[in-house]
């Protein structure tokens, strides 16, 4: 019980998170955009702990998914990949 609340919750992040890159990027009308946060910031907004935020970045990253320099952001992906 306690694994799938864990499962849940971190899938309930990652959908929030990609969907809010998706937004960012179709916004831009780029892969590439600054958004208006720090990382704490991002994860208040997401209401994520920073650490599982700055986690899944880079995992995201690591994934070859996107590259991220403080708020600059550039989707190496379509946005139905991620």
């Amino acid at each position: 019980l306690v694994a799938q609340k864990f499962m849940s919750a971190w899938l309930t992040f990652s959908l929030t998170f990609t969907s809010y890159l998706s937004f960012q990027s179709t916004r831009c009308g780029s892969r590439c955009f600054t958004i208006p946060f720090n990382r704490q910031q991002l994860a208040d907004y997401l209401n994520v702990d920073r650490s599982a935020l700055s986690n899944e970045l880079s995992k995201m990253q690591k994934d070859g998914l996107l590259r991220v320099n403080r708020n600059q952001f550039k989707l190496l992906c379509s946005h139905d990949m991620l």
